[in-house]
């Protein structure tokens, strides 16, 4: 296992403190310990989501909808089991939305992780494979989809 000493680790948190690379470096560290985190970029999670190019931006410099592609970044770093999205295409553009609610998809097919999207967009039900309707704060309907729709194909 590689180790890292006291001043390089100090180093590299002072190299990233000021950039959202801090953010997604910090959660790369807990999430795959600090020896196996001496051989990872920052950037894995950014590409995802397709902000590589922004990696040395500051938080104030990306818009809303960049802020919340790092959100998810930062989330998918994790590797967690259960995944919940608030409303994760609110800030988006069109195109971005798809981009994103296709990761989550894919994301959960090959690792196997429970994706939980909440929305009020019923456009895009099709592509769970179950449905929980809420109506004045109690489920309303449980609907199952055996053949969820890949996102490509919906359109809202």
């Amino acid at each position: 296992m590689v180790t890292m000493s006291k001043a390089l680790l100090k180093d590299t948190f002072r190299s990233i403190w000021r950039t959202k690379a801090r953010f997604i470096s910090i959660i790369l560290i807990v999430a795959l310990g600090i020896g196996f985190f001496a051989g990872i970029k920052a950037t894995a999670p950014d590409m995802k989501v397709g902000l590589a190019d922004r990696i040395h931006n500051f938080p104030s410099q990306l818009s809303g909808g960049e802020q919340q592609r790092v959100a998810i970044a930062r989330a998918l770093a994790k590797n967690p089991k259960l995944l919940l999205c608030d409303e994760p295409t609110g800030a988006l553009d069109y195109n971005t939305g798809k981009q994103i609610l296709k990761l989550l998809q894919d994301t959960s097919r090959e690792t196997g992780m429970t994706v939980i999207v909440i929305t009020h967009n019923q456009a895009i039900t099709p592509m769970a494979n179950r449905v929980i309707a809420m109506r004045s704060g109690r489920v309303h309907k449980i609907m199952v989809n055996d053949n969820p729709t890949p996102v490509e194909r919906i359109e809202w």
